[in-house]
């Protein structure tokens, strides 16, 4: 690298530094500053409630979309981040469960829809039972316990 490019690179990042904003350290903060604001936990359950009294499915990607101006991996960051906001979406997925399950129950929705969407949008799973019958396991589980052969 010639010594004029190593004086120009020097000089952008002066340049960046000089424009920065400082932090009490003197150091940038770095990163985009967050759109989160503190009334967003407010705002989530009213949409959701607001979705849920026009009878749609409320879900948290349109309001990061339509209302936070951010994507819905931004929200979810903010559950990390925010106890406030983690508490508003738990209670916001209840809502959106309840609101599926009377939808389902009062004939609303398809039973195949409700099924394939409850499994994916809720923590509903399918129950399955696995018996593991071996023959004379028992005897061989007192005889590992008593350190035999």
């Amino acid at each position: 690298m010639t010594a004029e490019k190593k004086s120009r690179l020097r000089t952008k990042q002066e340049k960046k530094a000089i424009n920065a904003p400082a932090r009490s350290n003197g150091l940038h903060p770095g990163g985009r500053p967050t759109k989160y604001r503190a009334d967003f936990p407010a705002l989530l359950l009213a949409h959701f409630d607001e979705q849920v009294a026009a009878e749609k499915l409320p879900f948290l990607s349109k309001f990061a979309r339509n209302i936070a101006g951010v994507c819905e991996d931004t929200a979810i960051e903010w559950t990390k981040d925010h106890p406030e906001f983690s508490e508003a979406y738990k209670i916001a997925k209840k809502i959106q469960k309840e609101f599926l399950i009377t939808q389902a129950l009062a004939g609303k929705i398809n039973p195949t829809a409700f099924i394939f969407t409850a499994k994916n949008m809720t923590d509903m799973r399918d129950k399955t039972e696995v018996a593991h019958d071996m023959p004379g396991i028992q005897d061989i589980l007192e005889r590992i316990h008593k350190g035999e052969k």
